[in-house]
């Protein structure tokens, strides 16, 4: 189960391998993959900081949005 509270206004934050683990990073790319296709979008930007944990998250993310 994703906590709600890592969504924030603008991005979403929580601790790494707790909160956003891989599971979870890959859900909530589907989840926004399939938005995005739903409404007719065919590209994505994907943000990501220089910690460690942003390369293996947004692996994650991406393979998400592919499975969308």
């Amino acid at each position: 189960m994703i906590p709600r509270h890592i969504f924030r206004e603008y991005d979403i934050r929580g601790l790494h391998a707790t909160e956003l683990s891989d599971e979870t990073g890959e859900a909530i790319g589907r989840a926004f993959g399939t938005v995005v296709r739903r409404e007719g979008g065919r590209r994505v930007a994907l943000g990501r900081d220089v910690r460690p944990s942003s390369e293996r998250l947004g692996a994650a993310v991406e393979r998400g949005f592919a499975a969308a």
